[in-house]
Formats: structure tokens, C-alpha cells, sequence
């Protein structure tokens, strides 16, 4: 089975109206028409400046890694969604030609389509997973993956997302219609094969649980586990801080030992701030990208 069948039948002596050749109407139409072509150049940028970050030799831990392949993911994600963008205009759902290689291509552009969403989804969860084990064991915030090891979770991330949608590329059977003396065309996309329906049903049916309902539901979880873990770690270690400013009043320090060791209880005191400062950023950049993709995800 060659990827993306169809087979053009005999035309038709029929013509379809204007709002027959439309492929998006209603709320889907003034989505495309004039949320996209805003979401588009500020979603590829903006994840191109992300990359230029990340990728730099002094930022390539596991955590940039993994959302440097997001980055691209969305970046890919959104260059799929172009031709549904020009199919909502009437200079391309008009033409024949974009029409007909439209109906070719567009069962497997949805299945790459929905590879690089499935990706970015599950880049999200490992991203927040990793910072997650890393506040539950302190001692492996120092510890670092070696880049392969990285670079083999991203692959098997994408290999994984490509099974998933796989079947977008074989469950389907475009049949395309030449209409109106061969100036327009329409098509019917239906299960191949008597196993197809079944294919196609819980293909669909796996994609969506995987790709959509369980990143969701582990990301917020993640996120109130790091958002509750990062306000008691604030409480003790306010607490802590008075303790130690209290032992430092009440215990008399005489001489230069003294002037050492309040030096050295600064330093130190220091240091652990700035390390919790770097921790708690990290934490609230993953607690907010992973609460805005929960939102944006539930609203889809």
C-alpha cells in the first residue's frame, strides 16, 4: 500500500458553488484567515530565537536540549498548517491544480502534522518529568546526561510520535473527482480494506488519548507537584535563614576567627542563594510553559 493513495475517477458534468469549494467555514474559517497568519511569523521567530539560546555551547544540558527539539517541533508544526492557511482563500481553494495536489498531500501532511504536535507534547512531559526527579533528589542537580543520551530520548521521541500517526498514512483511500469539464475537483477520503475501518477507528481513537489527553494530565500533575514542592521549599527555607541570622546575633564571636567566620557563613549563605535562585527559575520556567500548554491544549 503506497502512502497517501487515491485514484482520480471519471469527471462529472456537475459544478459545485463558490461555498461548496470552500474547505474552512465559520469558526475555523476566521481562524485560519486571521489568527494564523499572526500566530505564524510570532510562533516560527520566537522559537528561532529560542533555539539561538539554547543551543549554545554553554546551554547544552538535557533541559535545553529536550526544549531546543520542542522548539523545532513547533516550528515544523506550524509549516504543516500552511496549506490548510491558503486553502481559506478563494485564489487557492479555486485553482484546480492547488486543489488537486491538495487532496493528495493532505492525509499526509495531517500525519506529519500531528507527528510534530505528538513530539512538542511529549518533549513538554519529559521536560517537566526531569526537572520534577531533579527537586525530588537534590544531590543530581549537578549531574549532567551526556549529549547522546539526550540526543537518543529526542529520537525515540520523534520515532515513537511517527508510530503513533503512522496510520494517517495508510488507513485512508483519497477518491478524487473531476468536476465542472475538469475545472474543479472534490475528493472522499474512506477506509481502505475491510481491517481499515477498525485501523482507522482506533488509530484515531490512541492518537488522541496519547497525543493529547495523557501529556495533559501529566503535565499538570508535574506542575502542582513543582509548584507545592517549590512554596514548602520557600517556607523552610525562611525559616532556616532566621534560624541562622538568630544563631549569628546569639553566638559571640570575638577577634579575626569571628570576622573569618562571619565572612565565611556569607559566602556560603551566598552561594546557596544564588544556587536556590537558579533552581526556582527553572522551576517557574517550566511550571509556566507547561501551565500554558495545558490551557492552550485543553481549549483545542
Amino acid at each position: 500500500m503506497m502512502f497517501g493513495s487515491y485514484t482520480i475517477v471519471p469527471q462529472r458534468n456537475l459544478c459545485l458553488t463558490d461555498i461548496a469549494l470552500q474547505f474552512t467555514r465559520g469558526i475555523d474559517d476566521i481562524i485560519q484567515r486571521y489568527i494564523f497568519p499572526v500566530e505564524f511569523p510570532i510562533g516560527v521567530i520566537g522559537n528561532c530565537i529560542i533555539l539561538l539560546v539554547l543551543l549554545s555551547k554553554e546551554n547544552r544540558t538535557t533541559p535545553c536540549l529536550l526544549l531546543s527539539a520542542m522548539a523545532f517541533s513547533d516550528i515544523a508544526y506550524l509549516f504543516t498548517l500552511l496549506p490548510w492557511w491558503l486553502a481559506s482563500y478563494g485564489i487557492f481553494y479555486r485553482n484546480r491544480t492547488f486543489r488537486l495536489y491538495f487532496y493528495i498531500a493532505r492525509m499526509n501532511v495531517t500525519a506529519i502534522a500531528n507527528l510534530f504536535s505528538a513530539a512538542a507534547n511529549w518533549l513538554i512531559m519529559a521536560v517537566s518529568l526531569h526537572r520534577y526527579t531533579r527537586t525530588r533528589e537534590p544531590s543530581r542537580t549537578r549531574v549532567r546526561w551526556p549529549s547522546w543520551k539526550s540526543c537518543c530520548l529526542i529520537f525515540a521521541v520523534f520515532t515513537l510520535a511517527a508510530v503513533v500517526t503512522s496510520h494517517n498514512h495508510i488507513a485512508y483511500h483519497v477518491k478524487i473527482i473531476p468536476l465542472c469539464n475538469r475545472t474543479q475537483y472534490a475528493a472522499v477520503a474512506h477506509p481502505v480494506g475491510p481491517d481499515r475501518p477498525m485501523l482507522a477507528k482506533w488509530g484515531s481513537f490512541m492518537e488522541f488519548i496519547v497525543l493529547l489527553v495523557m501529556p495533559i494530565i501529566v503535565v499538570s500533575i508535574l506542575c502542582y507537584l513543582l509548584y507545592t514542592g517549590r512554596r514548602n521549599r520557600d517556607i523552610s527555607m525562611t525559616s532556616a535563614n532566621k534560624l541562622r541570622t538568630l544563631d549569628g546575633e546569639t553566638t559571640p564571636m570575638i577577634g579575626e576567627y569571628g570576622k573569618e567566620r562571619r565572612e565565611s557563613n556569607k559566602t556560603r549563605n551566598s552561594e546557596q542563594e544564588s544556587i536556590a535562585r537558579q533552581e526556582c527559575l527553572s522551576e517557574i520556567t517550566v511550571v509556566a510553559i507547561g501551565t500554558c500548554f495545558v490551557i492552550t491544549h485543553v481549549l483545542q
